[in-house]
């Protein structure tokens, strides 16, 4: 909870509402993070379940540590958790975001046939 203002600053969809978003996800859903010398400097975090399904987002890893596999590990340990609460891990991800497709294709996730937007419904 500590670590939400500086997530949040760091959120690509950062508005007036996202801070409070964030701490309430982190209450109610599994995250996970990673410090090095006691800074973060990467984390994941749940922010949407429905049903069954726990969207995972918010992975992100600070650009000093990045391409050292910390990004497959913050993944690897969330759906770990989510699985843990007998839900299924899921995310949504922009078609643009090469990076986190790869990560997500790498570990095994697949892609759906519809595209679908939380809130939303699905995208024509």
């Amino acid at each position: 909870m500590a670590d939400a203002e500086f997530v949040n600053e760091h959120w690509t969809y950062k508005d007036e509402d996202s801070l409070e978003i964030f701490k309430y996800s982190l209450k109610a859903y599994p995250s996970s993070a990673i410090r090095i010398d006691g800074k973060l400097a990467g984390w994941a975090v749940c922010y949407y379940a429905i049903d069954d399904m726990v969207n995972l987002g918010s992975l992100r890893v600070l650009e000093p540590y990045r391409n050292r596999g910390y990004g497959r590990k913050l993944a690897s340990s969330l759906i770990a958790k989510v699985l843990a609460t007998g839900k299924t891990a899921m995310n949504h991800i922009i078609d643009s975001n090469i990076a986190s497709r790869n990560l997500s294709m790498g570990i095994g996730f697949k892609p759906h046939s519809k595209k679908i937007f939380w809130g939303s419904g699905t995208k024509k």
